[in-house]
């Protein structure tokens, strides 16, 4: 929290506010009690929750025929892949910060990205000669836990250790030997250099990551908060998407089809309320109906 710069952190005072995430002020008397603790799922309750919800996500994705011309065999190991993933993911990002610092709710996400990818990498054929479904599913899972959980880990040791301990599961021809990273980072690095840019700019690792996983998140309808210090390349971010996502109008061929992007400001300060914040999406909203009612149907916000 304090690397990222998002805290408030002064040495000269030593308080033990200093080490909380976020500052709670102390309940009054009259309503102590009405607090009651139910405590946290225990380890063998979160993994029936999990592999459960995969389950759910692969039969609706079969269902919708997203998922097709796989085998029972071949589907229940994949399973056991997403669950050994995500397992792994879970307890090395509690272990290594706190035990919020991932939930439940990442489930849903891991389903929402999953099915974009596996969506995305038919209509580029990826596989193509191939031609094997499973090839597709184990490449849309590289790339769900990549963005998930591994990018949002700042340190680099941190980083290798997680990727280590997810490279055998990845085990397999495009994955180089096992190397977790490689496929993600090829296709982060193919799509990003397509990106407008202007000259002089270099793409570099925290840039690229920050412009893959915006673009990401817009096609994929998922809401994403970009944290860090100034110049860590988060407004620049924005401004090549601006430019690149112009719908029709795009430069490069391959955006042209992924909608026109609009956006909202909200400069935040010490004087910043809930309330104001939520002004900024019920206009985002408004402005999206609109663009409907005018027969646009083809366009993001960011």
């Amino acid at each position: 929290m304090r690397a990222s710069g998002l805290v408030y952190y002064n040495l000269n005072e030593k308080s033990k506010l200093n080490n909380l995430v976020y500052t709670v002020n102390p309940l009054p008397h009259s309503l102590l009690n009405f607090i009651f603790d139910f405590g946290s799922l225990q380890k063998e309750d979160e993994e029936k929750y999990i592999i459960n919800t995969i389950k759910s996500i692969l039969s609706k994705m079969q269902r919708e025929k997203i998922i097709q011309n796989i085998n029972k065999k071949e589907l229940s190991s994949f399973t056991q892949d997403i669950f050994e993933s995500i397992c792994i993911s879970h307890d090395f990002i509690r272990e290594q910060y706190d035990k919020s610092s991932v939930s439940l709710r990442e489930i849903r996400r891991f389903g929402i990205f999953f099915e974009y990818f596996i969506k995305y990498f038919k209509s580029i054929n990826l596989g193509k000669n191939k031609n094997n479904m499973l090839y597709l599913m184990k490449s849309s899972l590289n790339m769900t836990i990549y963005l998930c959980y591994y990018l949002r880990i700042n340190d680099k040791e941190y980083r290798k250790i997680l990727a280590e301990k997810l490279s055998p599961i990845f085990k397999n021809e495009h994955t180089q030997k096992g190397n977790f990273t490689v496929f993600p980072e090829s296709e982060m690095k193919t799509l990003t250099e397509l990106m407008e840019r202007d000259e002089g700019i270099a793409l570099n690792r925290a840039l690229k990551e920050n412009l893959y996983t915006c673009y990401t998140c817009i096609q994929a309808n998922i809401p994403l908060i970009i944290v860090g210090k100034p110049g860590t390349g988060k407004s620049l971010s924005f401004n090549i998407l601006y430019n690149t996502l112009k719908g029709d109008t795009s430069k490069n061929e391959i955006f042209r089809d992924k909608g026109k992007l609009y956006r909202h400001y909200y400069q935040g300060s010490e004087t910043s309320t809930s309330d104001g914040i939520k002004k900024v999406f019920d206009k985002a909203r408004k402005d999206k109906l609109n663009k409907k009612k005018q027969g646009y149907n083809n366009f993001s916000f960011l």
